[in-house]
Formats: structure tokens, sequence, C-alpha cells
């Protein structure tokens, strides 16, 4: 999924001039920081790292739905509609395997590949 996550967001740096593309851009960073540092943190990565891209991404997915359909819909431009519905469709697909990963993490599964079972939560 990462593969296609993070391009598909680091994207938005051609998209500074409209809403979705600075809304993520924003977002983007926030969880580029969030997970670096959980990461670094952490000795690797970790189902923890679920959590800072469903703090971030379920309210971004929020906005973008809401531009996409509000009341100014009309007046997106064609590229920022096809841009955000590929955030959302990409962010949504991440928040399902995000939901898995927190709930597999809060049921007690804290390993980081790497560090065999006893490595830091």
């Amino acid at each position: 999924m990462a593969g296609w996550l993070v391009p598909v967001n680091a994207a938005s740096i051609f998209f500074l001039g409209t809403p979705v593309g600075l809304w993520t851009a924003i977002s983007a960073g926030l969880v580029g920081v969030s997970n670096t540092w959980l990461a670094l943190r952490l000795g690797g990565l970790s189902r923890a790292l679920a959590f800072p891209h469903l703090v971030v991404w379920i309210p971004l997915c929020i906005v973008i739905a809401a531009r996409l359909t509000g009341p100014d819909a009309g007046s997106i431009g064609r590229t920022e509609y096809i841009y955000g519905v590929v955030v959302l469709t990409t962010n949504i697909l991440s928040i399902g395997f995000d939901l898995v990963d927190a709930y597999r993490w809060i049921a007690g599964e804290r390993s980081v590949p790497g560090q065999g079972s006893a490595g830091p939560a």
C-alpha cells in the first residue's frame, strides 16, 4: 500500500494552488513527521504507525469529501477534482488497513520487524 499511498499524497506538491492539494500536503507532512519520529522511537516499523494515519487521514478525507460534494463543488477545476478523488480513495483504503493494524496493536501485536517479539512497543 505504501508504494501507492506515499506517491499519491506526495504529489500534492503539484497541487498546492488548490485546497485539496494544500490540505493533502499539510496532512502528508504531519504523517511523515509523526511516523518518522515514531519509527525512530520504536526502532523500526510497527503497527503503532497506524495511529497517526487515523488521526490525520480521517479528517483529511472528511474535508476532501466536503470539498468535492459541497456547495462549491461546481467551481472545482477538473484536475483538482480528479486528484481529490484519487487522494480520497487512496486514503480511505489506507484507513481500512490502519484500523486493522490499530486493532491488532491494541490487542497486543506490538512486535517490530527485525527486533523479534521482544522489541519496544
